[in-house]
C-alpha cells in the first residue's frame, strides 16, 4: 500500500511541475553582458558588424611576414591599437599614426577602402608599439573573412595570404 502512495505522490508531483513548465522555453534571452549592442545574440551566430562596431579593439595579432612574398615566416607578433568602426568608417591609432578607412561588411567578409595614413597629432600622447602601423596597414589594404567571431576576439582569414588577423578588445 506505501508503494502506490509513493508512486501516486511522484506521479501528481510530475503533472504538477510540468504543467506550470513555462510554456515555451525558447523564449530564454542569452545575455552576454559589457555591451548595450549584443544582448541577444547565441555566440555561435554573432552578427560580424555589431560585434565590430560594439567595442574598442586594442590588440592585432598578425605575421606581418606574412604579406611579403620574398620572406617565410610563422611568427604572429601582437600589437597594441586603438580601433573603432562605426557607421562604415574604421578610426585606427597605432603606434602615434591615425589611420582611417572605410569599410564595407558582406556578410562574414569585410573589405576597406579610402584609407587615410596621418600622424596622431590630435593625441596629447601617444602608445609607441613599433610596427602596429603596417599591421593596421595590412588589415585594411587587403579583404578577409572572419572565420571565428567571439564577443571579445574575431579571427579574420585571407586567402590571398594564408593567414589570419586576430582584433582582440
Amino acid at each position: 500500500m506505501k508503494k502506490i502512495i509513493y508512486i501516486t505522490s511522484f506521479i501528481s508531483i510530475l503533472f504538477y511541475t510540468g504543467c506550470n513548465a513555462p510554456s515555451n522555453p525558447t523564449e530564454e534571452v542569452i545575455t552576454l553582458g559589457g555591451s548595450d549592442k549584443i544582448d541577444t545574440l547565441n555566440e555561435n551566430n554573432l552578427d560580424l558588424k555589431e560585434v565590430l562596431e560594439a567595442t574598442k579593439w586594442k590588440e592585432i595579432i598578425i605575421d606581418l611576414d606574412k604579406f611579403y612574398p620574398t620572406v617565410i615566416s610563422t611568427l604572429e607578433k601582437s600589437y597594441l591599437i586603438d580601433m573603432s568602426f562605426e557607421n562604415g568608417k574604421l578610426t585606427a591609432y597605432a603606434d602615434c599614426q591615425k589611420l582611417t578607412a572605410k569599410y564595407k561588411i558582406d556578410k562574414k567578409e569585410i573589405s576597406f577602402s579610402r584609407i587615410s595614413y596621418t600622424p596622431a597629432i590630435e593625441l596629447a600622447s601617444c602608445q609607441e608599439s613599433k610596427d602596429a602601423d603596417q599591421a593596421v596597414n595590412q588589415f585594411l589594404s587587403n579583404t578577409f573573412e572572419a572565420s571565428k567571431i567571439q564577443k571579445d576576439e574575431i579571427i579574420f582569414y585571407s586567402d590571398n595570404f594564408e593567414t589570419e588577423i586576430r582584433l582582440k578588445q
